[in-house]
């Protein structure tokens, strides 16, 4: 067996992109309600980082599905707490951030549900609050 340091990265980079999308499904459901400029906002963040087209239809179904089977965020972020190096964790962060604004508010909800996020990570409040400034300065 040999080893294949491309296609290594490969795999990584399409499990890094699966948990951003993932993260960001389950962000949508944090509060029940899914709005049609959150699913825009996956969209966008999802081409952005992987420069795919994301089918919005099959989107809707995958959101659907994790309505249904009930994935808790906070689980699934600290599981990959040692997978991510620091640059990987504030992209969660941000994903997070840009799902729970897309409707136009930052509920204190969301807030205390992206710091449970960051603490889940490991993120100090600052490194947080630094993310978010970055995000919204």
């Amino acid at each position: 067996m040999s080893y294949n340091p491309d296609k290594e990265l490969e795999e990584f980079q399409a499990e890094y992109e699966d948990a951003v999308k993932k993260l960001m499904i389950l962000m949508v459901l944090a509060d029940g309600a899914v709005e049609e400029s959150e699913v825009e906002t996956i969209v966008a963040i999802h081409e952005n980082i992987t420069k795919n087209k994301l089918d919005k239809e099959k989107l809707i179904k995958e959101i659907e599905d994790y309505r249904i089977k009930k994935h808790d965020v906070l689980d699934f972020t600290s599981s990959l707490r040692g997978k991510l190096n620091d640059q990987g964790k504030e992209i969660i962060i941000k994903a997070a951030y840009l799902i729970a604004a897309a409707d136009g508010e930052f509920h204190k909800l969301e807030q205390e549900l992206l710091s449970k996020i960051a603490i889940s990570l490991d993120f100090s409040e600052a490194h947080l609050n630094a993310v978010l400034d970055e995000i919204t300065n």
